[in-house]
């Protein structure tokens, strides 16, 4: 059975995830912020648009090389792909801290968190980026639901 993940899980992820200098806020988004629990932990990372900006190229270089499409996704992969995304924009020094944060969760074989980088302006550019169509809407509108942690 799969593990279930609380918004209390969640809480302490950010908690410790928002020791990284350039976060300025962590949005939880996802089943855990609707429903209060869930078999995956969504956050956004709130970072400078710059940062943002590279995270988005080194995802589609890595997806475009996995040779991913809309109709071959692999959620595991997409994660994993998105998380060391983060590492290589943010630092080793999240490595070190998304370690430190798994270890504190319920023992699991591999906690899944699932890490999006959102610039300062997210409030601003989300109701832009949904109004382009129902792909970008479901994470966007997903984050403007989302529970700032």
């Amino acid at each position: 059975m799969a593990q279930t993940f609380t918004r209390a899980h969640a809480e302490t992820v950010a908690a410790v995830l928002k020791r990284l200098p350039y976060i300025k806020e962590v949005v939880l988004f996802g089943s855990i912020a609707q429903k209060g629990s869930g078999r995956d932990i969504d956050l956004a990372l709130v970072v400078p648009t710059p940062f943002v900006m590279r995270f988005n190229m080194l995802i589609a270089e890595e997806l475009q090389k996995k040779g991913m499409t809309a109709e071959t996704r692999d959620e595991t992969v997409i994660s994993q792909v998105f998380e060391e995304a983060a590492i290589e924009v943010l630092g080793e020094g999240l490595r070190h801290l998304l370690k430190a944060a798994k270890a504190l969760l319920p023992p699991h074989e591999d906690p899944s968190l699932d890490l999006i980088l959102v610039p300062y302006e997210w409030r601003v550019v989300a109701p832009q980026i949904r109004k382009l169509g129902p792909a970008e809407d479901r994470h966007w509108g997903d984050i403007e639901r989302g529970v700032v942690l």
